[in-house]
């Protein structure tokens, strides 16, 4: 086992639990309440963040495997982002929650799993730069959540 991965696992299910508990934490109102770097609400910045969960981790498999990642452009990703906060607008906490505790052992496994070379493999980003699997994990599975539960708690 890689004591790099289990350090990543580790630091990943420490952020995935504090949003499960942010989620868990709101009231009604903050729960409809906006968030101020996205200008969603609660429910679904929190939704975004547990449907993006599966994606980092077929990024991260990728990367590991050697294989190319093959994403799509920004511009994509930001109008698939607005259409999903049209639609989930009114998404229920118990949904999110469900979400949120689906996915994240599996995405823990996987990081834990990883060898040192898998960690070191790299693909390229949507912006045409190189990166590993372990600046994924870092970047995109634990930095994606901590960007947006910091904007969950300062939501009003």
């Amino acid at each position: 086992m890689s004591a790099r991965a289990e350090e990543l696992a580790r630091r990943f299910e420490q952020t995935h639990q504090e949003m499960i508990a942010a989620v868990e934490g709101c009231s009604d109102a903050q729960w409809r309440a906006t968030c101020p770097d996205e200008g969603w609400s609660v429910a679904v910045t929190s939704h975004h963040v547990a449907r993006a969960v599966p994606g980092h981790v077929e990024r991260i498999r990728r990367v590991a495997d050697g294989q190319p990642l093959n994403l799509g452009s920004w511009d994509t990703v930001h109008a698939n982002n607005a259409r999903r906060a049209e639609q989930y607008a009114d998404v229920a906490r118990d949904e999110v929650l469900a979400m949120l505790r689906g996915e994240g052992p599996a995405a823990a496994a996987l990081v834990r799993g990883l060898s040192d070379d898998q960690l070191d493999r790299t693909g390229v980003n949507r912006d045409n730069q190189t990166i590993t699997a372990a600046q994924i994990v870092e970047q995109s599975l634990i930095g994606h959540i901590t960007s947006h539960l910091s904007s969950i708690r300062r939501a009003k």
